[in-house]
């Protein structure tokens, strides 16, 4: 979608929107637009080119120029962002090999960017930078190659998405395209562990930091950890290292 290295980006709002149907027309805006559409088929009319897009699509709408968009009732997330790098001057659109992951990230770079800490921002670059690689590699790579990187999809899903609660095996394999139990084998079969012991490997490391660091209660660092119940987070680590969550709060790394 981009042709240069983005560098310097200076992110300005990420909004979550929903319309009704309507024909709507543009003014000209200082910044450029990074788009998920999540539902509803639309077409950007520029002077005489026309670019239809679909549900799933990323679109690129550089700052600077006048469109009309005709749309259906739509729901989207958007990144309004600048750069002193020089960006095409014309509407792309980008079929992201995994709309499901690029969903997530546009979704988590939304949820970090309300939030009013300053390390939620930080977060929203993290995942801006995320989702312009996850693209990069989608226009990059071959049908063949992606199909043969598609647990690199998942895994990086994991390591995105570890320390929420809700990602499942279900989530995943729908992801990878499979039934759960191909999915596991698969998994399995690349990593030498299954993908549960694997999610629980990277809570367990990321809680063993959290509790060394001092910061937090047992109770925080396992829901910061992606465990719904403390009681089972505790049996968890002692399960694992042998010392119960104060115990290894108390010791230094």
């Amino acid at each position: 979608m981009f042709l240069n290295e983005l560098t310097n980006i200076r992110i300005l709002t990420v909004l979550e929107l929903k319309w009704k149907q309507n024909i709507r027309n543009s003014e000209i805006r200082p910044f450029h637009a990074l788009s998920f559409r999540i539902r509803g088929n639309a077409k950007f009319i520029c002077g005489s080119d026309c670019i239809p897009v679909e549900s799933n699509d990323v679109v690129f709408v550089p700052k600077g120029i006048r469109y009309t968009l005709d749309h259906e009732s739509e729901k989207l997330f958007v990144v309004h962002f600048d750069t002193d790098i020089p960006l095409p001057g014309k509407i792309t659109v980008s079929k992201p090999h995994n709309p499901a992951l690029i969903k997530d990230l546009f979704s988590s770079m939304y949820t970090s960017w309300l939030s009013s800490r300053g390390s939620g921002r930080y977060n929203a670059y993290s995942e801006f930078y995320r989702i312009l690689s996850e693209l990069s590699l989608s226009n990059e790579n071959s049908s063949e190659t992606a199909g043969q990187d598609k647990l690199t999809l998942v895994t990086d899903h994991i390591h995105a998405h570890f320390r929420n609660p809700e990602l499942s095996i279900a989530q995943l394999s729908g992801i990878f395209g499979t039934s759960d139990s191909y999915f596991r084998r698969a998994f399995t079969a690349r990593y030498s562990v299954s993908p549960l012991k694997y999610i629980n490997t990277l809570r367990l490391e990321y809680a063993r930091e959290l509790l060394h660091s001092g910061y937090y209660s047992v109770e925080k660092v396992a829901e910061m950890s992606g465990f719904r119940d403390v009681k089972y987070f505790s049996r968890f680590i002692k399960n694992e290292t042998g010392l119960s969550p104060s115990e290894i709060k108390k010791r230094t790394i």
